[in-house]
C-alpha cells in the first residue's frame, strides 16, 4: 500500500527518466537502471523498514525490505534485514531461505550466521542451527549472545551438558549477560540441582529487576522446597511484570524443561497466583497492551 507503482511508472522512477520526454530512440533499447540510484533507494527503504519495525508496524516494514532487496539483490545486509523481519513476523521458513541468500553473498558475516542459526532453531532444524552458530562464533569469539544461542540450540536438542558449556562460555565473556545466567539455571533445574538453579535465577533477577522469567522460575523452585509464602510473593510480582508468563506455552517457548514446567504448572494453579494473573491481565487490557 502506497508503494505499488504501475510498471511504467516504476521503470521511470528507477531509471531517473521521470518527466523527461521520450525520444524516438527509446523504442529501440531498454534504458539500464543507474546502479548508484538503485543502491541509494534500497538503502532508504531499508532505513524506513527499520524505523517502521521500531514503531510496531512490522508488515509495512517487511514490504519496504522486500522492495529494497528487489532494487539491490547483491547486498547481503539487505537480505539480512529482510530475513530478520521474517523472523519478527514469525515467517520462519521464509526467514531461513532469505538468510541463506544473505549467507551466499557474505559467508563471513557473524550477524548473518547468528540470525540464520536462530531461524533454523525456529524451524526445528537444530543440526543446521548448531552449524551456523558455530560458524559465527569462529568469526566472533567474544559475542555472548552467540554462545547463548548455541546453548539454546543444544538445549532444544536435549544435550544439557553441551548447553551448560555454551551458557558458561557466554557468562565468561560477559558476567552481566542475564539470559545466559537464567538459562544455566534452567539446565541446573532439569539436572536436579535445585540450589544451583535458584542461585542462577537470583543472579539473573538481580541484574535486571524488570524481567519476569527468573523471578517466576525462582518462585517455582521456592514453592517446590516448601517456601510457599515467599514463592507466592515472587510469583505475583513476576506476573505483574509480564502476565504472559502465566501461560505454559510462553514457558515452553523460553525453553523451560519438562521438570520445571511440571512444577510451574502446579504453582500457577494456586489461588493467590491465579487471582494475581487475572488482575495482571485485566490491568494490561486496561492499559491497551497485549496479553
Amino acid at each position: 500500500m502506497g508503494w505499488k507503482l504501475a510498471p511504467l511508472g516504476m521503470l521511470l522512477v528507477l531509471t531517473g527518466l521521470w518527466g523527461i520526454p521520450v525520444q524516438g530512440q527509446a523504442l529501440f533499447y531498454s534504458p539500464r537502471p543507474d546502479a548508484t540510484l538503485l543502491k541509494a533507494q534500497s538503502a532508504q527503504l531499508a532505513s524506513d523498514a527499520i524505523r517502521l519495525v521500531q514503531l510496531g508496524r512490522a508488515v509495512e516494514a517487511l514490504n519496504r525490505a522486500r522492495l529494497a532487496v528487489q532494487l539491490d539483490p547483491t547486498s547481503p545486509e539487505l537480505w539480512l534485514i529482510l530475513g530478520s523481519l521474517h523472523l519478527e513476523n514469525r515467517n520462519y521458513p521464509d526467514a531461513v531461505s532469505t538468510l541463506e541468500q544473505a549467507r551466499q553473498r557474505d559467508g563471513n558475516n557473524p550477524s548473518i550466521l547468528f540470525t540464520l542459526g536462530e531461524a533454523y532453531m525456529r524451524t526445528q532444524q537444530y543440526v543446521q542451527a548448531v552449524e551456523a552458530l558455530e560458524a559465527g562464533l569462529a568469526l566472533r569469539r567474544d559475542d555472548p549472545n552467540g554462545y547463548f544461542q548455541l546453548g539454546n540450540a543444544y538445549l532444544l536438542k536435549g544435550d544439557l551438558n553441551a548447553a551448560r558449556q555454551q551458557f558458561t562460555a557466554a557468562i565468561a565473556v560477559s558476567d552481566t549477560f542475564w539470559p545466559a545466567i537464567n538459562n544455566l539455571g534452567l539446565v541446573d533445574y532439569e539436572q536436579g540441582d535445585i540450589p544451583a538453579a535458584m542461585a542462577n535465577f537470583e543472579a539473573a533477577m538481580r541484574l535486571d529487576e524488570t524481567i519476569a522469567e527468573p523471578r517466576l522460575a525462582l518462585a517455582t523452585a521456592l514453592f517446590v522446597q516448601g517456601n510457599v509464602s515467599e514463592a507466592e510473593q515472587l510469583g505475583i510480582k513476576a506476573l505483574q511484570l509480564d502476565p504472559s508468563y502465566g501461560e505454559l506455552e510462553t514457558l515452553r517457548i523460553n525453553l523451560w524443561g519438562s521438570r520445571l514446567l511440571q512444577d510451574a504448572q502446579i504453582f500457577l494453579q494456586r489461588p493467590r497466583i491465579r487471582e494475581a494473573l487475572f488482575q495482571a491481565r485485566l490491568s494490561r487490557q486496561e492499559q491497551g497492551g497485549s496479553l
